[in-house]
């Protein structure tokens, strides 16, 4: 046990035979761990019963490598699905540390007309529990659909328009399990970020409730610290939700509970031991050790869409019997 040294330019573990257990995650045998300096060094603190068996690359991360020609990455949507999706396993795991700066996420075209997406976390074939940002384009609209497993999203651009009205920017949505609806966009488009089957049939909810999160908006915000407000919107006994402003100059661990924390970045910026958090980006952490410490905040500030106490949480997900085997 012990915690392992990063040099300036970062380090990789692959591990060939056995496990061990870290504050990012559970490594067993073929998993891969990469840290970018000393303040996401690896704190080790079990290794497996019949031990552990690792090769290691380290202070690369900088190297002056062949790689690839970034030219050639496309512009807008890099592919397209098919209706009869594989079964897809991506940031499944939810005690790891989830990463993903959507900036570098290609996206895909759905298949339905006038949809794309950028996948975020995902876990099953065409029914799946899903975080994902959905783009849609202007003037158009799409057929009636029920949400078996409850969604909840937040409108990061446009306007959001359905059975239950418009909504714009900032406006945090829930429609809970069973609910349906017809969505149909104006002039605008929209993109949101949203989450699929994370819902508990344990906690009754309202079909529908929608707040308008407008940072601009001063009513709700409680002062929790220095450069920081917090507003929250929703709470049951699987979740927490809450929306946070972060001025420049903020700085400090988050605190996380129990069952772990989800931040999503709407608008500005902020940086942790876990990277660089740029807008749209997405961290997860599992426990208090993996505790986001925030070392610095964009010029513009940063406002954050905040999930926690959840991971446990008894919700809908997907039916593991339909994994192919």
């Amino acid at each position: 046990s012990g915690t392992l040294e990063v040099p300036e330019h970062g380090k990789e573990i692959f591990v060939i035979d056995g496990s061990f257990t870290s504050q990012h995650g559970e490594n067993d045998e073929r998993s891969w761990l990469r840290v970018a300096n000393s303040e996401q060094a690896p704190k080790i603190t079990s290794v497996g019963p019949e031990g552990c068996y690792v090769y290691i690359k380290e202070n690369h991360l900088a190297s002056d490598e062949v790689s690839v020609d970034m030219s050639l990455k496309p512009s807008q949507v890099a592919y397209d699905t098919k209706k009869d999706q594989p079964w897809v396993e991506l940031h499944a795991d939810k005690s790891k540390v989830g990463f993903v700066r959507t900036s570098d996420v290609p996206i895909i075209s759905t298949g339905a007309g006038g949809v794309s997406r950028q996948i975020i976390e995902r876990i099953g074939g065409e029914v799946a529990r899903a975080t994902t940002i959905v783009h849609y384009v202007p003037n158009k609209a799409f057929p009636r659909h029920t949400h078996s497993g409850g969604e909840e999203f937040v409108v990061l651009s446009g306007v959001w328009r359905d059975d239950y009205g418009a909504f714009p920017k900032y406006s945090y949505i829930r429609n809970y399990i069973g609910s349906n609806h017809e969505p149909s966009m104006g002039p605008e488009g929209c993109q949101i970020v949203v989450k699929l089957r994370q819902m508990s049939t344990k906690v009754e909810e309202p079909q529908h409730k929608s707040w308008n999160m407008d940072p601009a908006v001063p009513e709700g915000w409680v002062e929790a610290g220095p450069n920081r407000k917090v507003k929250e919107v929703y709470s049951s006994i699987h979740e927490k939700v809450t929306f946070e402003q972060w001025a420049p100059g903020f700085s400090g661990t988050l605190e996380v509970p129990e069952h772990g924390k989800e931040i999503f970045v709407i608008d500005g910026s902020f940086t942790s031991q876990h990277g660089e958090n740029d807008e749209r980006s997405w961290l997860r952490v599992a426990n208090s050790e993996q505790a986001p410490k925030i070392t610095s905040v964009g010029p513009e500030g940063c406002y954050v869409y905040i999930k926690e106490n959840h991971l446990a949480s008894d919700e809908v997900s997907v039916d593991m019997s339909l994994k192919p085997q």
